[in-house]
Protein backbone atom coordinates (compact mmCIF):
# COMPACT_ATOMS: atom_id res chain seq x y z
CA UNK A 1 0.00 0.00 0.00
CA UNK A 2 3.05 2.47 -0.15
CA UNK A 3 2.50 2.99 -3.46
CA UNK A 4 -0.87 5.03 -2.84
CA UNK A 5 0.39 7.56 -0.03
CA UNK A 6 1.99 10.23 -2.32
CA UNK A 7 -1.37 10.56 -4.21
CA UNK A 8 -3.21 10.19 -1.00
CA UNK A 9 -1.88 13.30 0.29
CA UNK A 10 -4.42 16.18 -0.37
CA UNK A 11 -7.63 13.43 0.69
CA UNK A 12 -9.13 15.17 3.36
CA UNK A 13 -12.61 13.80 2.74
CA UNK A 14 -13.92 10.69 0.72
CA UNK A 15 -15.15 13.06 -2.37
CA UNK A 16 -11.14 13.60 -2.52
CA UNK A 17 -11.00 10.03 -3.67
CA UNK A 18 -12.17 10.74 -6.90
CA UNK A 19 -9.60 13.57 -8.05
CA UNK A 20 -6.83 10.32 -7.68
CA UNK A 21 -5.02 9.78 -10.73
CA UNK A 22 -5.46 6.05 -10.39
CA UNK A 23 -3.59 5.76 -14.20
CA UNK A 24 -0.34 7.67 -12.87
CA UNK A 25 -0.30 6.03 -9.84
CA UNK A 26 -0.09 2.51 -11.20
CA UNK A 27 1.31 3.52 -14.28
CA UNK A 28 4.82 4.87 -12.50
CA UNK A 29 5.39 1.48 -9.99
CA UNK A 30 6.09 -0.50 -12.58
CA UNK A 31 9.87 -0.88 -14.11
CA UNK A 32 11.02 1.54 -16.90
CA UNK A 33 10.28 -1.40 -19.50
CA UNK A 34 6.85 -2.13 -18.59
CA UNK A 35 6.08 1.94 -18.79
CA UNK A 36 7.61 1.71 -22.64
CA UNK A 37 5.49 -1.58 -23.33
CA UNK A 38 2.25 0.04 -21.41
CA UNK A 39 2.99 3.43 -23.92
CA UNK A 40 3.23 1.45 -26.65
CA UNK A 41 0.54 -1.04 -26.91
CA UNK A 42 -2.05 1.31 -25.22
CA UNK A 43 -0.71 5.08 -26.22
CA UNK A 44 -1.88 7.83 -24.52
CA UNK A 45 -2.65 9.54 -27.90
CA UNK A 46 -1.78 7.96 -31.80
CA UNK A 47 -0.23 10.43 -34.48
CA UNK A 48 -2.15 11.05 -37.74
CA UNK A 49 -0.13 11.73 -41.09
CA UNK A 50 2.84 12.55 -39.00
CA UNK A 51 1.52 16.29 -37.50
CA UNK A 52 -1.72 16.02 -35.93
CA UNK A 53 -2.05 14.21 -32.17
CA UNK A 54 -5.38 12.85 -31.03
CA UNK A 55 -6.01 11.80 -27.79
CA UNK A 56 -7.38 7.91 -27.26
CA UNK A 57 -10.11 6.92 -25.03
CA UNK A 58 -10.21 3.81 -23.37
CA UNK A 59 -13.82 3.03 -21.70
CA UNK A 60 -14.60 -0.28 -20.21
CA UNK A 61 -15.66 -3.00 -22.06
CA UNK A 62 -15.45 -1.04 -25.55
CA UNK A 63 -12.20 -0.63 -27.81
CA UNK A 64 -10.18 2.22 -27.63
CA UNK A 65 -11.73 5.66 -29.48
CA UNK A 66 -10.62 8.53 -31.19
CA UNK A 67 -12.58 11.49 -31.77
CA UNK A 68 -11.38 13.00 -35.17
CA UNK A 69 -12.47 15.18 -38.06
CA UNK A 70 -13.23 13.65 -41.08
CA UNK A 71 -10.99 15.84 -43.00
CA UNK A 72 -8.13 14.82 -40.73
CA UNK A 73 -8.26 10.75 -41.82
CA UNK A 74 -8.02 12.19 -46.02
CA UNK A 75 -5.15 9.82 -46.94
CA UNK A 76 -5.26 7.37 -44.29
CA UNK A 77 -4.89 4.21 -46.32
CA UNK A 78 -4.39 1.70 -43.12
CA UNK A 79 -6.89 1.79 -39.97
CA UNK A 80 -4.33 1.95 -36.77
CA UNK A 81 -4.31 -0.35 -34.42
CA UNK A 82 -3.14 -0.64 -30.85
CA UNK A 83 -1.65 -3.68 -28.52
CA UNK A 84 0.72 -4.94 -31.16
CA UNK A 85 -1.71 -5.22 -34.17
CA UNK A 86 -4.49 -6.97 -31.85
CA UNK A 87 -6.70 -4.25 -31.02
CA UNK A 88 -8.93 -2.42 -33.48
CA UNK A 89 -9.20 1.58 -32.75
CA UNK A 90 -12.53 2.87 -33.18
CA UNK A 91 -12.98 6.64 -34.73
CA UNK A 92 -15.52 9.18 -33.74
CA UNK A 93 -15.45 10.95 -36.95
CA UNK A 94 -16.75 14.32 -36.33
CA UNK A 95 -18.15 16.77 -38.84
CA UNK A 96 -16.80 20.43 -38.55
CA UNK A 97 -19.08 21.10 -36.34
CA UNK A 98 -17.89 18.84 -34.10
CA UNK A 99 -20.42 16.10 -34.07
CA UNK A 100 -20.43 12.54 -34.72
CA UNK A 101 -21.35 11.40 -38.55
CA UNK A 102 -19.60 7.60 -38.72
CA UNK A 103 -18.12 5.43 -36.14
CA UNK A 104 -16.21 2.65 -37.52
CA UNK A 105 -13.15 0.07 -37.28
CA UNK A 106 -12.69 -0.10 -40.52
CA UNK A 107 -11.20 3.12 -42.47
CA UNK A 108 -10.25 1.82 -45.71
CA UNK A 109 -13.77 0.38 -45.77
CA UNK A 110 -15.31 3.67 -44.87
CA UNK A 111 -13.34 5.15 -48.12
CA UNK A 112 -14.63 2.02 -50.48
CA UNK A 113 -18.35 2.51 -48.70
CA UNK A 114 -20.41 5.04 -46.64
CA UNK A 115 -17.73 7.48 -47.30
CA UNK A 116 -19.64 8.78 -50.83
CA UNK A 117 -22.91 9.53 -48.75
CA UNK A 118 -21.11 11.31 -45.83
CA UNK A 119 -19.24 13.62 -49.12
CA UNK A 120 -23.33 14.03 -50.25
CA UNK A 121 -24.32 15.34 -47.19
CA UNK A 122 -21.30 17.27 -46.04
CA UNK A 123 -20.93 19.09 -49.08
CA UNK A 124 -24.21 20.46 -49.18
CA UNK A 125 -23.87 21.33 -45.08
CA UNK A 126 -20.75 22.53 -45.33
CA UNK A 127 -19.58 24.15 -48.75
CA UNK A 128 -16.34 26.05 -47.61
CA UNK A 129 -14.84 22.48 -46.65
CA UNK A 130 -12.54 20.41 -48.84
CA UNK A 131 -14.88 16.74 -49.90
CA UNK A 132 -13.05 14.87 -52.27
CA UNK A 133 -14.07 12.67 -54.51
CA UNK A 134 -10.93 10.12 -53.74
CA UNK A 135 -10.00 10.64 -50.33
CA UNK A 136 -7.54 7.60 -49.95
CA UNK A 137 -5.33 9.86 -52.35
CA UNK A 138 -6.43 13.61 -51.03
CA UNK A 139 -4.44 15.30 -48.19
CA UNK A 140 -5.24 15.92 -44.38
CA UNK A 141 -6.27 19.00 -43.73
CA UNK A 142 -6.20 20.84 -40.17
CA UNK A 143 -9.23 23.17 -40.94
CA UNK A 144 -10.88 21.60 -43.68
CA UNK A 145 -11.52 24.89 -44.95
CA UNK A 146 -10.82 24.85 -48.94
CA UNK A 147 -8.06 26.77 -50.20
CA UNK A 148 -9.07 30.02 -52.17
CA UNK A 149 -7.66 30.20 -55.86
Amino acid sequence: MEWIRPYLTEVKVKNDLSKIQLYDALFYREDVETQKMIKRWAPEEIELSGEIKIPVEYLDGGDPLVKVPLYQLYGMKEHPRLADGRVPLSFHILSPAQRVIQITNNIPGLWKGQYQNIQKEMQQKYPKHYWPDNPVDANPHHSGIKKQK
